[in-house]
């Protein structure tokens, strides 16, 4: 996942573009906050209402937009961030999650 290309095309003059991010401190943190998450539960296994499910690295939403056709700028329209959030469910994703449940 630390590497994205996105092609560009202009004038019959191909560039291409590549991206690098570190993903190592997203995934050491996702790690934390399971283990966090399953500490801290309570008697009945309830915990607040409010919580954070994912710590994702922007290079890896980008990468999933392009899998998925969307444009960089059309990804917070309502449509499109559900498709993504989606794909992110998937289980090829599940080292960026921050809750230990199945289900988020």
């Amino acid at each position: 996942m630390s590497d994205t290309i996105t092609r560009v095309t202009e004038n019959d003059h191909e560039v291409i573009v590549r991206t690098y991010q570190d993903v190592e401190p997203h995934l050491k943190i996702a790690a934390r906050e399971r283990r966090l998450d399953s500490e801290e539960r309570t008697a009945f296994g309830k915990r607040g209402e409010l919580r954070r499910t994912m710590t994702v690295p922007n290079n890896v939403i980008m990468k999933v937009c392009q899998d998925l056709g969307i444009q960089p700028g059309d990804m917070f329209q309502p449509g499109h961030s559900k498709r993504i959030f989606a794909e992110l469910k998937k289980p090829e994703y599940k080292y960026f999650r921050t809750v230990s449940d199945k289900r988020i």
